[in-house]
């Protein structure tokens, strides 16, 4: 058998779907056969190199190869890392499948921050692994700027067209987004700090041994600083243009808001669920993330008040500081 697909078999091992799961994947493939969808070929990140011809040809082509091989290899390709052997698969398949079912203009914003904060979330846990290397961090730098490019763009699009509140919906979740992955990069750098002072050694009175090992020792923040900045840099521009949005949307009280609010507190209360959710499932304890599931609440809990006072660009206002609370607190859990 070819290496190639011995390593797929390999990484199917332990993964086992329920059938809703097994029906899902299945109806997404033979959707996207049926329609002929045309995904252009993307073009093969260096790090990701070493699969030969296979990543070169059509997307439908490797999708009927993903439905041989079963759908547990396109799911645990989900999880994988630059160097990583399903990496490929999970970037130039299962990402420009996704891309070419959001149909909207929403949700082809929506996906855009996603793959933003997947490169981000790739670097942090990279970081923390301490296998962040330059060129790895280089590329994943080019593809956030790429991703977090369109999104800026196709706000500013839909600000154009007078879509403030749509607008405004999009930078608040992608400005949440960003400041969990900043924060997690902050604090990944913030332990290699401690780390290094851990390792400091008296010259004179260690032994050869460890001269050796503590000379190899390349800090990590060194490495990360750039895209740390970046995103930074990105962030101010997003929260420049949520607020600007905002301030537009204040004083809109009239029936297009009123019914704009009540979508936003039902998704949003959708969402503080589902993050909640993902806290316990994994686990987690980190303050930071519950005090942001709070605020959420507290902030959903004011919009309704102002809502019943009928001051419904305000209520927007504050659902959408919500929205930012919580697309942080998953962004965080979700990279923890």
């Amino acid at each position: 058998m070819d290496p190639l697909f011995e390593q797929f078999n390999k990484a199917k091992e332990g993964i086992h779907l329920s059938s809703d799961r097994k029906e899902a994947i299945r109806d997404n493939l033979v959707r996207l056969i049926e329609a002929d969808l045309d995904i252009k070929k993307k073009p093969m990140p260096r790090y990701a190199r070493g699969f030969g011809n296979f990543l070169k040809m059509p997307v439908m082509a490797a999708l009927m190869i993903m439905i041989l091989l079963g759908g547990g290899t396109s799911l645990a390709a989900e999880r994988a890392l630059p160097g990583d052997v399903l990496y490929p698969i999970k970037v130039v398949i299962n990402e420009p499948v996704v891309s070419a079912l959001s149909l909207s203009v929403e949700a082809k914003i929506d996906w855009e921050a996603e793959l933003a904060g997947r490169r981000l979330k790739e670097a942090v846990e990279l970081a923390d692994a301490g296998k962040l290397n330059a060129e790895v961090e280089e590329k994943l730098s080019e593809e956030f700027t790429k991703h977090e490019t369109k999104v800026r763009e196709r706000i500013a699009n839909l600000e154009e067209k007078g879509d403030e509140k749509v607008a405004a919906s999009l930078a608040a979740r992608f400005e949440g987004s960003l400041k969990a992955h900043e924060e997690a990069l902050q604090h990944t750098e913030d332990s290699s700090a401690n780390q290094d002072t851990a390792l400091t050694v008296n010259t004179d009175m260690a032994p050869p041994e460890i001269m050796m090992i503590s000379a190899k020792i390349i800090p990590v923040g060194e490495i990360e600083q750039s895209l740390k900045t970046k995103i930074l840099s990105v962030l101010s521009t997003t929260a420049d243009t949520r607020m600007r949005l905002e301030a537009k949307i204040q004083p809109d009280n009239g029936s297009s808001t009123e019914r704009a609010v009540a979508k936003k507190i039902k998704s949003v209360s959708e969402d503080i669920e589902r993050s909640e959710h993902l806290v316990k499932r994994k686990d987690r304890s980190n303050r930071s993330t519950k005090a942001e599931i709070k605020a959420s609440r507290d902030l959903v809990r004011e919009a309704k008040i102002k809502t019943e006072k009928k001051l419904f660009g305000e209520a927007f206002n504050l659902m959408n500081q919500a929205a930012l609370s919580v697309e942080k607190s998953k962004a965080a859990a979700e990279i923890s």
